[in-house]
């Protein structure tokens, strides 16, 4: 514990820890590890300016929390303003130095502490949110998307010359691409107002000019995706994921065509590649 540590608990609950800063010092001083110094200094702020400042830091936290969720804020505005007004002026946020306003730490933020807070369906569709912008933020899909242009075509022209290239080559998933797994359609049109419940498998697609692609795939696509990761040739990813050879090198054509997974390696991208599995797996 620390003084930055009681000084974000007292903005995250002034009214209820600031009497105590005053009647019980030392029960703060022993709480967050404080000298006689630190309560002085915390003590010699008024309640009323704890207060304006937790009203500042809220309103702050709403704006960033809204660049990495910004569907997830604007329904929750419409039809959970109290639970969201509790939320965003009661969690305790320590200061980041390095990082004062990054959106995808209180977007991970939120996700950690909004469970009972919020539907089910709309936590789960603002973790595709966060998954949206943290790939959007992404370094290397940002470096792996600016050439994949280039990439997906040359990938398209040798397929067509050579089709069985895809089965004796090593596929594998680019950085520019994850596969996510979630209780809920969060594809549905209807989202966020409606997300029906149902296990739904979505890839998400970095490009350079354009917002993260978002498609509903089934479980097959999503096994053999998470198996191209440039150890296995085509034909023992098809073997692995035990389907028909021909249901899964059409499969891994068509994902080959489409630049979701490449072939060959001549860019280095093997190091890249980010396709987690559901949450809870090994």
């Amino acid at each position: 514990m620390s003084v930055q540590a009681a000084f974000a608990a007292l903005l995250a609950a002034p009214g209820r820890l600031c009497p105590e800063l005053r009647r019980h010092p030392d029960r703060l001083a022993a709480r967050y590890g404080l000298s006689q110094q630190e309560v002085g200094i915390l003590a010699g702020v008024p309640q009323a300016a704890y207060e304006a400042m937790a009203r500042e830091v809220s309103a702050k936290a709403r704006v960033v929390l809204g660049v990495a969720l910004p569907q997830t804020v604007r329904e929750a505005e419409r039809h959970h303003e109290a639970a969201l007004e509790a939320y965003l002026s009661g969690t305790v946020r320590t200061a980041d130095g390095d990082h004062p306003l990054d959106a995808a730490r209180e977007g991970r933020l939120f996700l950690a502490s909004a469970v009972g807070r919020f539907p089910a369906d709309l936590l789960d569709f603002a973790r595709l949110e966060l998954c949206q912008y943290e790939l959007l933020q992404d370094r290397v899909a940002a470096s792996a998307a600016r050439r994949w242009d280039e990439i997906a075509l040359r990938e398209a022209a040798a397929l067509q010359r050579a089709p069985e290239r895809v089965l004796r080559g090593y596929p594998m998933a680019p950085a520019t691409v994850r596969v996510e797994v979630f209780d809920h359609d969060v594809t549905a049109a209807g989202a966020p107002a409606e997300v029906p419940a149902g296990r739904t498998v979505v890839l998400l697609h970095r490009t350079w000019d354009a917002p993260v692609l978002t498609y509903r795939v089934g479980a097959g696509t999503a096994l053999l995706m998470r198996l191209c990761d440039g150890s296995r040739t085509g034909e023992e990813v098809i073997e692995a994921a035990d389907v028909s050879r021909d249901a899964g090198a059409e499969t891994l054509g068509t994902l080959a065509a489409a630049g979701l997974v490449v072939v060959a390696d001549p860019w280095g991208l093997g190091a890249e590649v980010h396709i987690p599995g559901p949450a809870g797996s090994a």
